[in-house]
């Protein structure tokens, strides 16, 4: 019989992939976005505890859902998953894939439910948009973004210094998303552009999801 010899000097490297050096980056960003936020929703919780002396813990697990279903509707689009309440899932939990935010639960059925996408009409997002570095330093900034009237993607108004550039990642900071959904990634920007209302002051940053969300699988609630 042969013998089986571990990596050695001998021995190939094993090289990554860009893709998956740019995704594992991400789950790296992702991660820390999220501790930031338990960090911050835990001092908040002492400062409360203080006064209010309760104690209430909640935990939280991902749970992989089959896409099963898609709405034609392009101004509130839905998916339709293969899990519901009977296996955990509740209303306004949310729903990413990969490093990418997709939308939070609508409605439940026992055994399915209806998702929402980050792309309905009346989307307001608040983000962080920087380089999609772990430490992306000063050149950050935090903005509301609003689906684009123009298709599924979103736009955010900058003043004309904005360090926001073409490439960068806008990361979910929303506090009305539960913390497990901050710091996915809500787009990416594409484009820059002068504001068509005041050009002089401000410009646009056109900013889209990195995949096509109502061709999606399957998903993480």
């Amino acid at each position: 019989g042969g013998v089986l010899r571990g990596p050695g000097r001998g021995a190939p490297a094993l090289q990554m992939t860009e893709a998956e050096l740019h995704e594992q980056v991400g789950q790296a960003l992702v991660y820390i976005r999220q501790l930031e936020e338990r960090l911050r929703a835990s001092e908040q919780r002492i400062a409360m505890l203080t006064q209010t002396r309760e104690v209430a813990l909640a935990g939280a697990t991902d749970l992989e859902a089959r896409v099963t279903g898609v709405t034609a509707d392009a101004t509130h689009p839905t998916l339709l998953i293969d899990k519901g309440p009977t296996r955990g899932v509740a209303p306004d939990a949310a729903v990413v894939w990969g490093v990418n935010l997709v939308g939070r639960v609508q409605q439940v059925w026992p055994a399915t439910a209806r998702v929402e996408l980050i792309t309905s009409a009346d989307a307001r997002l608040f983000v962080r948009i920087g380089p999609p570095m772990v430490q992306s330093g000063p050149r950050e900034v935090r903005e509301q973004l609003k689906r684009s009237a123009d298709g599924p993607w979103f736009e955010a108004q900058l003043v004309l210094a904005a360090p926001v550039e073409v490439g960068d990642w806008a990361q979910l900071a929303d506090d009305l998303w539960p913390v497990e959904a901050q710091g996915f990634v809500v787009g990416v920007v594409t484009r820059i552009e002068p504001d068509p209302g005041n050009p002089l002051q401000f410009k646009r940053a056109i900013i889209e999801p990195m995949r096509p969300l109502a061709r999606l699988r399957s998903v993480i609630v």
